[in-house]
């Protein structure tokens, strides 16, 4: 998702943060394997909830709070997101990937992602 095509509201991005700038929108989460992770929920209209089944997951995402999450992924591989929470028509819609790999993959990633800004 390119969060400058207007579709930022959808995910809740605020492209004025300045602590923005260094954000990245992808369709997968990729996670360096044993390095914590701090994840924060939100969402800005019905309770979902953030489950990755296969890591033993699973958080809800409330309207008007930010929820903290914090874990350290321990093997490399795809994991699958789900919402887990029925929260309307688009809800079948609502799934993604988290892709765990070895720092050194993690690293040559961020540098693509960066090098795509400019």
């Amino acid at each position: 998702m390119d969060p400058s095509s207007g579709s930022e509201a959808a995910i809740g991005l605020d492209t004025g943060d300045p602590a923005a700038k260094d954000d990245v929108v992808t369709g997968t989460m990729f996670l360096p394997v044993h390095r914590q992770v701090d994840l924060t929920l939100r969402a800005v209209d019905v309770i979902h909830s953030f489950f990755v089944p296969n890591m033993r997951f699973k958080q809800d995402a409330v309207p008007g709070l930010a929820i903290h999450m914090h874990f350290t992924p321990e093997q490399i591989g795809d994991y699958e997101i789900a919402c887990a929470e029925l929260c309307g028509l688009g809800h079948y819609k609502m799934h993604g990937m988290v892709k765990v790999v070895s720092q050194e993959d993690f690293d040559k990633w961020l540098a693509a992602r960066e090098a795509e800004k400019q």
